[in-house]
């Protein structure tokens, strides 16, 4: 996961794929939840891919319009890229400072947020998978849950709730048709 920028030598084409190796590879080490049974897995991807404002899924969604694009918006494409990069380097920093145990609660917690869970619920489904101990009745060992999972959220990268969400498709369209007019 370096996000290297293009070298000279190297084809457009191989950088963009080099880079997508590079998003798929963050989305593994950060959101990968075990646990998770494999039917779910393929609805947490495409969500994150759809509606997730984090910049390894930004990436991926701008690449996967770039062979279907004229040259103007293309080149477009191309300068997007280049902060998206800068963010997923910081991003990869930040996961690697993480333990893998916090990582996955944290994307368990992720999971249920965006699909409408309260906080309540999401501690009630880490301890089922075993992520969270159960209490012995001590109403603190909850709430340090609880509000840990709340921590949690108020730092979640941007994105909507299930019910208020419009697809990333529709506003990329949006955008490149807004920068389009504007060139």
């Amino acid at each position: 996961m370096e996000f290297k920028n293009k070298a000279d030598s190297q084809s457009v084409e191989d950088w963009m794929e080099q880079l997508g190796n590079d998003c798929l590879e963050l989305h593994m080490e950060a959101k990968e939840i075990m646990g998770v049974p494999n039917s779910k897995r393929g609805d947490l991807v495409k969500w994150f891919l759809e509606y997730s404002d984090e910049p390894q899924y930004q990436m991926l969604a701008l690449m996967g319009f770039y062979d279907k694009v004229d040259n103007e918006r293309k080149n477009l494409i191309l300068l997007m890229l280049l902060p998206l990069i800068e963010e997923c380097r910081t991003y990869v920093k930040k996961i690697k400072a993480q333990k893998p145990e916090d990582r996955a609660i944290r994307a368990m917690a992720e999971w249920g947020y965006r699909a409408g869970q309260s906080v309540s619920e999401i501690v009630n489904d880490l301890i089922d998978v075993g992520m969270l101990e159960e209490s012995d009745g001590d109403n603190d060992y909850r709430d340090n849950h609880e509000r840990r999972i709340q921590r949690y959220i108020k730092t979640f990268p941007s994105f909507l709730r299930k019910e208020d969400q419009k697809p990333r498709v529709e506003k990329l369209i949006e955008l490149l048709n807004q920068a389009n007019k504007i060139h």
